[in-house]
């Protein structure tokens, strides 16, 4: 069974579409607010076009091919496994591949896009769609979607739970056979629970120094910055700050009023200290990355730069890389390295590598190039900064075709030289000659209508 992973996609892979709930039009209005500015137009078009493919019956040897998603999407193999990948990150479609007497083909198990709830409330999630549309567009977003429960203080609520209107005769504990069998045909998680990261456990964070530097100008309790935890952990693993950076932080977005950490405020403050850190034309010091062996060859370059890339975060590197050019990041540069880094595609010391080689060929880093060699490295199975070297290395050295490395002679059209060409005079009897017949041949012509 070939590994669908790898881009082996071709147009006559049959598929099947197995739906998880239904896709209103509520879900369809959040997927364009909130989804299409992550996933784009190709993976939006193509999300909604599987939805209508769901079969009516459950006859799966009456599959259609992904020819016809090709055809009606207007877009190729490879831009059909950029679009699916998208979704898959997004969690809006599970992928799986099978084998059957008609051959292999691929499952696409539709979920229902998260709620506006659960979205903003997931923080790599809320940190992702703010860094791609910005704060004013984001507060639209929230204002549309968020509930004011303002008018419920103060009230007393006297609704009735089922207990007290209703009664059943069966224990719940020990439901019918009837329940339990038919159970097993519905799902218990209807709706995407949030894309799946390979996130770092942050074991190596002090809460103890944190809160000590947070209280020598704030005054947040213990509970607060326990409540805050993963928000605190996920601004970690984005962006690689250390103790001090987000105690300073966590301090700066408390509110003086309550004595509570802002989430927004806090996000916003990490977003501004990134910013700048990455716009900076030399180094900023920073924890070590990894333990990496400080008995590196200082004379063979190969050595020296990946001990760089395990020692440095992704940001002092990129603003080392471009202060030995004699520049400093811009601001596309800083959208994509923080994009590749929210996605948590590679790792630190392999996403450096990438920014290395990035910049031999180019002045300036951008996205669709980064995302062409992450999506690269991740099918070959690239891990570590030596995987990453290895693979550039086969890339450089790949057999090139003979369009691109034919050097026999060319075909060279010879030009005219329109200094040499004589213009022809007009002979004015032969033109006279010419009308003189052409008279002629109307007056025959007139006769002959008579």
């Amino acid at each position: 069974m070939p590994n669908f992973n790898d881009n082996n996609l071709t147009p006559l892979t049959g598929f099947w579409c197995l739906p998880m709930g239904r896709f209103t039009d509520y879900d369809r209005e959040v997927l364009t607010d909130i989804y299409l500015p992550l996933i784009g137009p190709s993976a939006f078009a193509l999300y909604q076009l599987l939805w209508q493919k769901v079969p009516n019956k459950e006859i799966v040897t009456d599959r259609e091919s992904h020819t016809v998603l090709l055809s009606e999407l207007g877009i190729d193999t490879r831009e059909f496994y950029e679009a699916r990948i998208k979704l898959e990150a997004m969690s809006l479609i599970r992928t799986y591949e099978k084998h059957d007497e008609l051959g292999d083909y691929l499952i696409y198990q539709l979920i229902e896009p998260q709620s506006p709830s659960q979205f903003i409330n997931d923080n790599i999630l809320s940190i992702f769609l703010l860094e791609n549309i910005g704060e004013t567009q984001y507060n639209k977003i929230v204002a549309k979607y968020s509930q004011k429960l303002t008018v419920l203080e103060n009230s007393h609520e006297i609704s009735k739970v089922f207990s007290d209107i209703y009664h059943i005769s069966s224990k719940v504990n020990a439901p019918p056979a009837t329940i339990t069998e038919s159970q097993e045909g519905f799902p218990q998680n209807k709706r995407a629970t949030g894309p799946k990261t390979e996130s770092v456990v942050n074991n190596d964070l002090d809460y103890e120094l944190i809160g000590n530097i947070v209280a020598r100008s704030a005054k947040v309790t213990r509970e607060d910055l326990t409540k805050n935890q993963k928000l605190i952990n996920d601004l970690h693993t984005l962006y690689g700050l250390n103790e001090v950076n987000l105690g300073n932080a966590i301090a700066k977005s408390t509110s003086l009023i309550t004595n509570q950490i802002d989430p927004v405020a806090l996000q916003n403050l990490v977003e501004q200290h990134y910013e700048r850190k990455v716009n900076i034309g030399t180094r900023v010091a920073s924890e070590p990355l990894q333990k990496a062996d400080g008995n590196f060859d200082k004379n063979d370059p190969q050595s020296v730069l990946l001990y760089r890339a395990k020692t440095t975060s992704p940001a002092d590197f990129l603003a080392e890389e471009q202060h030995q050019n004699n520049n400093a990041p811009g601001l596309v540069e800083s959208r994509a390295l923080r994009t590749m880094n929210s996605r948590s595609v590679l790792s630190a010391p392999v996403l450096n590598i990438l920014i290395h080689y990035v910049l031999q060929s180019s002045p300036t880093l951008t996205l669709p190039l980064m995302e062409t060699m992450a999506n690269d490295w991740r099918r070959h199975d690239v891990k570590t900064p030596e995987d990453a070297l290895k693979r550039i290395e086969e890339h450089q050295n790949r057999p090139r075709g003979n369009s691109r490395n034919f050097n026999g002679p060319k075909k060279v059209e010879q030009s005219t030289d329109w200094s040499k060409v004589k213009s022809q005079q007009v002979d004015n009897g032969n033109e006279a000659e010419a009308e003189k017949k052409r008279q002629e041949m109307l007056r025959n012509l007139r006769n002959k209508g008579k």
